[in-house]
C-alpha cells in the first residue's frame, strides 16, 4: 500500500476542490403574498321623485322634476295598479268610499288622497264611453306633487287661463247653471249620441265656480252628454 506524503496529499485535495462548482447562497426573495383586490361598490341610482301628475283625456301620467314621464295609466284597464302607485306617490293609503250612482253614472268605489280621487265604476262593467274608471282632483298639489290638465292648467287658475291653454268654456245644461271648460277634446264616435247638440265629445273637464271664475276640479275622461 502506497502512502502519500503530506505535501502530495495537500496538493490532491486542492486539485479536487478546484473542480467542484460553487453554489451561491439563495438571497431571500420578495414576499409572494397576493395583492388584495380593490372592492368597487355598485352605483345605485335613486328612484325618480314624483313631481307632476297630468290628467289627460286618455290617461294620466306621473313625471319627475325633470319632466320625464315615469308612469302612464290609461282609463280602460283595471285601476288597481294606478291605486297602488298613487299610494306610493302620495305617501299614504287613500280614504275609500262608495257611491250608489245615479241616472248618469254607475255605482262606484272612490279612492281619495287629499283631493285627488280615482273613481272605479262597478256594476256596469265600464262607463258608457269605454273607460273603466276616471280620475279627478280638487287640489292643485297633493303631497308636494303638482296636479295639472294638459296645457299646464291647474285648480285655482282662471277661466281665461284655461281657454288660453286650448279649452272651450260652456255653461248651463238641463236648465241648471253649470260652468266648465272642455280641454283636450276629441269627437266621441258613439253613434247613440251622434245627434247631440254640437256632437258628442270626450275631454278633460275643468269645473268652474262661475262662468268667468276659477277652476275648482280637473276630471277625465268626461263626455258632453254626461256633464
Amino acid at each position: 500500500m502506497r502512502i502519500l506524503s503530506p505535501l502530495l496529499a495537500i496538493a490532491v485535495i486542492a486539485t479536487l476542490s478546484a473542480c467542484t462548482p460553487t453554489v451561491p447562497p439563495v438571497a431571500p426573495g420578495a414576499s409572494s403574498s397576493p395583492t388584495p383586490t380593490e372592492t368597487i361598490e355598485p352605483v345605485v341610482e335613486p328612484d325618480p321623485v314624483p313631481a307632476l301628475i297630468v290628467i289627460a283625456r286618455e290617461s294620466f301620467t306621473i313625471a319627475d322634476s325633470e319632466g320625464t314621464v315615469t308612469d302612464d295609466f290609461d282609463y280602460v284597464t283595471d285601476p288597481a295598479a294606478a291605486v297602488a302607485r298613487l299610494t306610493e306617490v302620495f305617501g299614504g293609503s287613500p280614504i275609500i268610499s262608495n257611491d250608489e250612482g245615479n241616472f248618469h253614472e254607475w255605482p262606484s268605489v272612490i279612492y281619495t288622497w287629499s283631493g285627488f280621487s280615482v273613481i272605479d265604476y262597478i256594476g256596469g262593467g265600464s262607463i258608457p264611453f269605454g273607460a273603466d274608471y276616471e280620475v279627478a282632483s280638487s287640489a292643485a298639489t297633493v303631497n308636494g306633487v303638482q296636479i295639472e290638465a294638459p296645457g299646464g292648467v291647474t285648480v285655482g287658475d282662471s277661466t281665461a287661463t284655461a281657454t288660453t291653454a286650448g279649452g272651450t268654456a260652456f255653461s248651463e245644461v238641463y236648465d241648471v247653471t253649470v260652468s266648465w271648460v272642455e280641454i283636450d277634446a276629441i269627437p266621441d264616435p258613439n253613434p247613440e249620441w251622434a245627434g247631440w247638440v254640437g256632437g258628442p265629445r270626450i275631454f278633460v273637464r275643468l269645473a268652474l265656480d262661475a262662468p268667468a271664475g276659477t277652476v275648482t276640479t280637473i276630471a277625465a275622461p268626461l263626455v258632453n252628454y254626461y256633464v
